[in-house]
């Protein structure tokens, strides 16, 4: 996403026990641990749920599926 010329992304850490097709991985930092951000610095935390229907191995592994989170900014409101 961008704001102006900022840009922001979503950052997630997998667990490896977890890292599996069809079936939903909370991301609830002990599964899956997510974060946004700008490449500066992590701005909130992420909750929520994501379902990978390809999860691939590095180095050149495909991975894709679709993801549902709420971001809690640790910025104030604008």
């Amino acid at each position: 996403a961008a704001s102006g010329n900022r840009r922001y992304v979503l950052y997630f850490a997998i667990d490896p026990e977890s890292y599996t097709t069809g079936k939903a991985i909370a991301v609830d930092n002990t599964r899956i641990m997510g974060t946004f951000g700008s490449q500066e610095r992590s701005i909130g935390m992420l909750r929520g749920s994501l379902q990978l229907t390809k999860a691939g191995k590095a180095p050149n592994g495909e991975i894709a599926g679709e993801f549902s989170v709420d971001v809690f900014s640790k910025l104030p409101k604008q």
